[in-house]
């Protein structure tokens, strides 16, 4: 169960999922990162933070996952982190498909090299600005429950939550009157559903290609 910390303040941000191609948020069985997009909330997120991510258009009110910030890392670090920590190694991308990789930018002696990994990400040389320059960090969880497509679980919030989905963008301050009474509802469901484990229990709603993700 989902469990914040008050004594952490934390921010609650809600955004909508653009593109699940399974990168961002990248998920494995140790770590969920968003590394590659929302530039403004990796930016500011701090540790104890809640992010909810829902589905676009007719099934906005549709939950994508769920994390608790449990890391914030600069992009220079979680590209070592992703080198030397085997619970990372994962997040390089090794070929131009790879389900793996957010991890897509490399250190050179100068610094952050602008040229980026083949991945499935689709991001390229034209993304370093927004990646690295402006969303600065990595966000890592342990917390976390991905949905992705909602094929096997379609877990949506009610009418009386819908505030707290964005048109664009995203939202947060907007957000801390329904932080206690959203947690208190994804509790409730989780409890109902019988899941109890911080995993991802779908695939992602763009696949690129066929891939079993139990």
């Amino acid at each position: 169960m989902f469990n914040l910390n008050k004594n952490m303040n934390p921010t609650f941000y809600t955004y909508k999922v653009a593109y699940d191609h399974g990168t961002a948020p990248n998920l494995d069985q140790y770590y969920c990162s968003l590394a590659i997009c929302k530039p403004v909330i990796r930016r500011t997120a701090k540790v104890g933070d809640l992010i909810v991510g829902f589905d676009t258009r007719e099934n906005s009110n549709r939950i994508v996952y769920i994390m608790i910030v449990d890391e914030v890392i600069s992009w220079h670090d979680y590209i070592i982190r992703c080198e030397t920590d085997p619970l990372l190694k994962n997040k390089i991308p090794c070929y131009e498909n790879d389900y793996n990789g957010d991890c897509i930018w490399k250190v050179e002696s100068f610094g952050i090299s602008h040229q980026p990994l083949k991945s499935r990400s689709g991001h390229g040389i034209n993304c370093y600005h927004t990646d690295v320059e402006k969303g600065k960090n990595v966000l890592l969880g342990k917390k976390f429950m991905y949905f992705g497509n909602g094929e096997n679980i379609d877990l949506r919030i009610p009418e009386k939550f819908h505030r707290i989905i964005p048109n664009r963008g995203h939202k947060s301050k907007a957000n801390i009157p329904y932080l206690e009474p959203f947690i208190e509802f994804i509790n409730k469901e989780l409890e109902l559903r019988g899941l109890q484990e911080f995993k991802f229990y779908g695939n992602p709603k763009l696949p690129l290609e066929p891939k079993n993700w139990e």
